[in-house]
């Protein structure tokens, strides 16, 4: 089941208007690379969405602020994607989705989810190149005043290069996918979803803290 404008199109700013088409595409990308796994954990979901259209049996969200609602094979658990809170090797599939940037240790972040992720199952990482810092910056020069690009220009803790940093800690990824910054710029770089895969053992900076 995928994901329409029609789930997200609830009275949207008009930076909202901007992105939401590429955040749908991105969140049914995801969904599709993970369509194979029975056990799915969403570090950073938000409000839960993309797991709401996820295939998967077991679906757990996790995130410092729950903002949804569980269902018979949706669960969420309020906690600290720096901590998390489940056994080595649980999840068949780990997705990080615009959450790297928020994060106050990014690094350590990316080592939990290798550990809870099993030996050959997968992460799907999203990474926004440097340019979007910049892009930032001017949005919140120019449009500080407007309270659409006050709330969604939030402040990146971490300005640094989240693809290198994910190839650090999980190794060269699978495959990736690329998305525009914002649906009427498709020429402009915007996030790429990285795959990788669990090996364990065979690689020596996964799951080592």
């Amino acid at each position: 089941m995928r994901i329409t404008l029609a789930d997200v199109w609830n009275k949207p700013t008009f930076v909202q208007k901007l992105y939401l088409p590429v955040l749908v595409n991105l969140f049914n990308a995801v969904n599709a690379i993970s369509r194979n796994c029975d056990t799915v954990l969403d570090v950073g979901c938000g409000s839960g969405l993309l797991l709401k259209f996820n295939p998967a049996k077991l679906k757990v969200g996790l995130d410092r602020r729950i903002t949804a609602s569980e269902g018979p094979d949706l669960n969420f658990v309020k906690a600290d994607a720096h901590h998390l809170p489940f056994k080595n090797h649980t999840f068949c599939c780990t997705i990080m989705v615009r959450t790297l940037a928020y994060l106050d240790d990014a690094e350590l972040a990316l080592r939990e989810l290798g550990k809870v992720t099993k030996i050959d199952g997968i992460l799907v990482v999203s990474v926004a190149p440097t340019l979007n810092e910049f892009l930032y910056f001017v949005g919140k020069l120019f449009f500080l005043r407007l309270r659409s690009f006050k709330d969604d220009f939030r402040e990146h803790k971490n300005k640094f290069a989240q693809e290198k940093l994910c190839e650090k800690i999980l190794g060269r990824p699978n495959g990736q996918l690329s998305f525009p910054l914002i649906s009427i710029l498709a020429l402009i770089k915007g996030e790429k979803i990285l795959v990788f895969k669990n090996v364990g053992a065979r690689n020596e900076n996964v799951g080592q803290l």
